[in-house]
């Protein structure tokens, strides 16, 4: 049984996600624009640059997409922790 997943909109990735996301790249400059997860430079190309937010879902910057990836499976770990094993 596969899950339906919502629509990117639907999970905050709407317009104004893109908007922000193409402001900040417009201001991007290899090598000089730090992470702002890490806070080392980023000098990957735009398509793989994201837009991180926080845990409470506030957009903080742009970060590797390395460290988004992180950063989520981290959190999906976490709640997985916490829920009640089902037998």
């Amino acid at each position: 049984m596969s899950r339906i997943q919502a629509s990117a909109a639907d999970r905050g990735y709407g317009s104004e996600h893109r908007k922000l996301r193409a402001q900040l790249l417009a201001t991007y400059q290899p090598g000089v624009t730090l992470c702002w997860r890490c806070g080392k430079p980023i000098s990957d190309p735009p398509h793989r640059i994201h837009l991180g937010h926080d845990d409470n879902r506030v957009w903080r910057g742009l970060e590797h997409l390395i460290c988004n990836i992180t950063a989520a499976n981290r959190n999906r770990k976490r709640k997985r922790q916490r829920r009640p094993r089902r037998w």
